[in-house]
């Protein structure tokens, strides 16, 4: 079975394609796929994690080397990502987040995810329902896989944020981080992601996301 992994910067990436190289072969091109996953995520929770990760990230290149970015009359004397962020205060970091690493992703899949649910090849999840219904959206994935559920959760179970001993170096434990985005968005924050596309606002009505 040929799988496609759809997923977004800070959407689960790591998780899904942990999960799916265990049950089928995985493709980089979505025409060659029989099924596949496309898993979303709030958009304020995309900024606010993509904010705390990438201010202690240093094994991603990208966010270690010189470049130029959109600055949105925010005064920083680097120009790496990583130092940017730890330069500025929250505000102005989250305010940075957005309208660079976060924009693309949020974009992407405010637009995407209409492509995505009139595919019938393709499941749409949450990965907040990873974290709160680990198992019930796992029997989904296997149901629309046409795997066998139990043989799909042994394959899937190192995966669950929720398991004691469990860690990655690309998340934070559900437990350890309810709303990441409330304790760290202010309303100024949230209009600028909505901002970033007409899309978004339907998107977050789609999926059930808060404001």
């Amino acid at each position: 079975m040929t799988l496609y992994k759809w997923t977004y910067h800070k959407t689960g990436t790591v998780l899904l394609r942990g999960i799916l190289e265990r049950v089928g072969e995985l493709t980089e091109d979505i025409a060659k796929a029989s099924k596949g996953v496309h898993c979303v995520r709030h958009p304020f929770e995309i900024v606010a994690s993509g904010y705390k990760y990438h201010k202690r990230c240093d094994y991603e290149e990208w966010l270690v080397t010189p470049n130029e970015w959109d600055m949105r009359n925010l005064s920083a004397k680097s120009n790496i990502y990583k130092e940017i962020l730890n330069e500025l205060d929250q505000h102005d970091g989250i305010l940075f987040e957005i309208h660079n690493a976060a924009q693309d992703a949020i974009r992407k899949m405010s637009k995407e995810y209409i492509v995505a649910k009139s595919d019938p090849r393709f499941l749409s999840i949450r990965l907040e329902d990873m974290s709160t219904n680990f198992k019930g959206t796992c029997r989904m994935i296997a149901e629309h896989l046409e795997v066998d559920p139990i043989k799909f959760l042994e394959i899937a179970s190192p995966f669950d944020k929720n398991r004691e001993g469990y860690f990655s170096k690309h998340v934070t434990n559900p437990a350890r981080r309810p709303h990441t985005y409330s304790m760290l968005l202010d309303d100024f924050h949230k209009c600028e992601i909505l901002s970033l596309d007409t899309n978004v606002w339907e998107f977050m009505k789609e999926y059930d996301y808060e404001w």
